[in-house]
């Protein structure tokens, strides 16, 4: 019995000592990075035809492109204006775990985007661009930027890069004609391949790259 009492102590000071470290972070990010005043647009993610976007970041960077709020979703959260208007909603922890054992669900990230209400849109920003479920749509180009395509975020990779043109219910799939991935240097190429490769499997990753499905393109640092 003492024991389970120690444990559970140990979860609720874990939990209360990783909020507390979220809400730093978020203070850090608000004060020190999205207001500085020498920010700057590059001129390579200026030049793409942007209608939706599915943010990683914390940060509103996507205001300073012109982009709609309604056209964006930060799957992760994002910071606040003020930080006693709204509840917290950003979103960090570890990739999946074994469900037999929901000890420590609080910190895998999608419980994070349950509990936080922030994984879902995403889904219905795609869903927008198709007008008949029966239709493959393949009119536009998924650009990835700045993101590791690490197995962390595999189920909302999975979802936005979509292989094959049918689901599990045979229905036909909205996809992408091409996927641009944006690297910064050779070793940042060689570990974004391993990672598709990791998702995928080699066999699907050379047949895509083949038929000129996953492009990668080297990011260019020139401002607007």
């Amino acid at each position: 019995m003492g024991g389970l009492i120690l444990k559970k102590k140990i979860l609720k000071n874990l939990r209360s000592e990783y909020d507390d470290f979220i809400i730093a972070f978020e203070i850090y990010l608000s004060e020190f990075v999205y207001k500085r005043d020498d920010i700057r647009l590059l001129k390579q993610i200026k030049e793409i035809d942007i209608t939706t976007v599915i943010s990683f970041n914390y940060t509103l960077t996507e205001k300073l492109y012109g982009l709609k709020e309604e056209d964006v979703h930060h799957i992760h959260g994002v910071i606040r204006n003020e930080l006693s208007a709204i509840k917290n909603n950003m979103v960090m922890g570890v990739n999946e775990q074994d469900d037999s054992n929901m000890d420590f669900i609080y910190f895998v990230k999608y419980f994070q985007r349950i509990q936080k209400e922030s994984g879902v849109k995403y889904k219905e920003l795609i869903q927008k661009k198709t007008m008949d479920d029966n239709v493959t749509h393949t009119d536009y180009i998924l650009h990835i930027y700045g993101h590791s395509l690490d197995e962390t975020d595999e189920d909302v990779l999975k979802y936005v890069i979509v292989i094959g043109n049918k689901d599990a219910s045979g229905k036909v799939k909205f996809k992408p004609k091409e996927v641009i991935i944006y690297y910064y240097d050779d070793a940042d190429y060689e570990q974004k391949v391993i990672n598709l490769i990791k998702l995928y499997g080699r066999s699907i990753v050379e047949e895509y790259m083949e038929k000129g499905f996953f492009n990668f393109i080297e990011t260019i640092d020139e401002m607007a």
